[in-house]
């Protein structure tokens, strides 16, 4: 089972348009063993985004 936890963006400052970032999360298992890698997109929505 895959479970991460999503956390408020603390790291990338909101702009004008939205933001998308590729990352790779790697599941350990015991320490220097890793399980799997699972490729991950993060969104940062825009500043403003004009939702009434």
């Amino acid at each position: 089972m895959l479970r991460l936890d999503p956390g408020q963006n603390t790291t990338v400052t909101p702009d004008h348009e939205q933001q998308s970032h590729n990352a790779l999360v790697d599941v350990v298992g015991t320490p220097g063993v890793q399980l799997d890698r699972r490729a991950v997109l993060f969104l940062v929505p825009p500043k403003d985004p004009g939702v009434p």
